[in-house]
Order: structure tokens, then sequence, then C-alpha cells
């Protein structure tokens, strides 16, 4: 869906993101008609054990595409029941949740119509599409029903100058060079460089990073007072945070935790993803515990409101 190709991977872990381009037409709005709209595809690892990560994520979530394994004997909607009400905590009010028989080609759909029909009434599921990455099939027809069914009128919209867009271009093609850290006076010069209308002020730079890392593209860190990197590869402070995760229930004695000092210098058994080089992962360790810890209290303090 993401790429328009079909590769073959590994079980996912974490979670892994793409950006991908909405095709003009799709939003529509006289007031601003040169208005242009993005999905963020967000592929969320099923393993019990990133899940209490995975819940911290939700908020914004627009359209929720709920997979299964739709040749299991046994128990084919396993996983469903457990993101449908974790959507339902903590997912908008206007989220679409979809039911997606993935791997058909391999996995051909065992299970009835009346109990595709049962588990989409139970759970307040919208429409249930079969699907094959290998062979294409359902992957388009899935995306278009995504397209139309966002309330893109509904959603917030930003006015984005000429300065944020080269901003975006600018770490855009950090992100697709590889880049993994990029220093704020980095960016700086290079947007001195390529802004020549007039200075760009710290403010505007901040902005336009805070509302790309909204969208999903970069995640800004501060480890020190006087240092701002940026992370190109957001995705790797949910990698590693499910990480700490499972090492924390892995516990020798089993009492569910894991020291700090551990996770700070990356004293535990990651696995799953390339880890990055050892400077470089203190730095992002160090956000993660920060962020893990902060995201778990908001999450509390957001159910003790309600």
């Amino acid at each position: 869906m993401a790429e328009n190709e079909f590769r073959i991977t590994d079980s996912t872990h974490g979670a892994q993101f793409w950006q991908i381009p909405v095709p003009k037409g799709i939003v529509r709005d006289e007031k601003f008609p040169n208005v242009q709209a993005e999905l963020t595809l967000w592929d969320l690892a099923g393993q019990s054990d990133y899940r209490l990560v995975h819940q911290l994520f939700l908020d914004n979530t627009d359209v929720a595409l709920l997979l299964f394994d739709c040749s299991d004997p046994n128990e084919p909607f396993r996983g469903v029941p457990y993101w449908a009400k974790v959507l339902m905590k903590h997912a908008p009010s206007h989220v679409i949740k979809l039911l997606v028989s993935a791997r058909c080609d391999v996995s051909p759909v065992t299970v009835d119509q009346q109990q595709i029909n049962e588990i989409l009434a139970k759970y307040e599921l919208t429409r249930h599409f079969i699907t094959s990455a290998k062979e294409g099939d359902g992957v388009e027809a899935l995306f278009q029903h995504i397209l139309k069914s966002i309330p893109w009128d509904k959603l917030p919209r930003t006015t984005t100058p000429r300065l944020f867009q080269v901003i975006r271009e600018f770490l855009l093609e950090q992100k697709e060079s590889g880049e993994t850290l990029i220093s704020m006076p980095v960016i700086q010069k290079e947007i001195a460089q390529r802004y020549t209308e007039r200075p760009a002020s710290q403010a505007e730079i901040d902005t336009g990073i805070s509302l790309l890392q909204a969208r999903g593209f970069i995640h800004r860190l501060d480890p020190r007072a006087d240092m701002t990197l940026i992370l190109m590869r957001p995705e790797l402070i949910n990698q590693y945070a499910s990480s700490i995760i499972q090492a924390a229930r892995k516990h020798p004695v089993g009492i569910g935790a894991v020291p700090e000092r551990d996770v700070l210098i990356g004293n535990l058994p990651f696995s799953g993803f390339e880890r990055l080089p050892q400077e470089q992962e203190m730095i992002v360790l160090e956000a993660t515990d920060s962020s893990v810890l902060y995201q778990m209290w908001r999450r509390g303090k957001k159910s003790q409101s309600h």
C-alpha cells in the first residue's frame, strides 16, 4: 500500500511507518484550492510485548486496519477484540475500523460470512476486506476506501508558508539519504542558505520542526539544555521502548522492572532491529526512557480525568 510493491519481510518489531501522498482532488476546499494532504501509515507489531507502548500512539488515528489470520482454524480473530477495545478507549471518536484478511494467497479465508458479520457488529467495525500484498489482490480497493472514508473536512489544517516547505524539504532529503541524527546548528546553516528572503528566526524553525514531528516525520531530542538533535527515524523511539518493555517482562525474578542504568547504557537484549552506534544510541535511549515515562504518566492522568 505504501510503496506499491511487494517485499518479503520478517515480522514487524516495534513499529514502522511510511508517508503516503494523497492524490489531488481527494480533499476539496473552495477557500483553499491548493490544500495538500498526506497519510502516515503506522505498522504496529501484533506481539503482546509491544502492546503497552503502542497504546501511547493511537490518539490521532483516523483509520485502523485490524489484520487477522483468516486461515487459523482455532482462533482466526485472535487480537481483534484487544485492538478494538484499545481503539475505543484511546482513538478519536471518528476513527474508522476495518477488518482485513491478510495474505489470502497463502491463507485462504476459512471463516464464513456469518462469523465475519458477527465480528463486524460486535466490535463496531465498518467493513471486511480480503487482501494479498504479494498478488496485489484487494490492496487498491482497501486504499481507495480509506481515502474516501476519512473525514478530511473535519481534520485540522495548517497553513504552511515557504519557510516550512524549505525545512521539510531539507529534512526529508536527509531522511532519504540515511541520516539518523542532525544537530540544530546544521539545520540553521542549511536553512539560511536555502531561505534567502529574510533571516529565519529560531521560533519559526522550531514551529516547522514541531509540525513535522506531529506528522510522524521526525522526533526532536533535547539531551542537554545547549543541544537539540533531530531524530530522522522516529520509529526507533517505539522500537527501543518496546525492547525495554520486553526486558522488564522477562526480569529473572518476575518483578516486571528493569534498572534505569541498564536502559541508559544500552545493557539490554535489543532485538528485531538494527541498533544505532553507541554514541547515538545513548542519546536515543535517554529520550526513549523519558518519553515512555511521560507518556505513561499522561495516559494515567487522562484515565483519571474520565
